[in-house]
């Protein structure tokens, strides 16, 4: 997966489905960050899946405000339970799903 910005607005509205306006928006209410060159946006493969995630959420009925929120707080939960720390030789993992109930 490259970390290099290398696909176009209208690239990622075509592949995900979603409108010009709608990928806007997102970048206006600060759903996604694209990378702006000139006045283009282009977007990372990583930015190109957060899209298609957001896309299905929406379909789905979820408010985009919400589905900003659900893919921060997966995406903070994932990294966390996906690097333990230890300590004095022991694995340590906390209990997250205790935190989010």
């Amino acid at each position: 997966m490259s970390k290099k910005p290398r696909h176009t607005t209208e690239a990622v509205s075509k592949a995900c489905g979603v409108s010009l306006r709608e990928l806007q928006y997102w970048d206006e209410q600060g759903v996604l960050c694209p990378i702006h060159v000139g006045h283009k946006r282009m977007y990372t493969d990583a930015e190109v899946k957060q899209v298609r995630r957001i896309a299905r959420l929406t379909r789905a009925g979820v408010q985009v405000c919400r589905a900003r929120k659900y893919l921060k707080w997966r995406f903070t939960a994932v990294m966390r339970i996906s690097i333990p720390t230890i300590i004095k030789g022991v694995l340590v993992v906390p209990d997250y799903k205790a935190k989010y109930r």
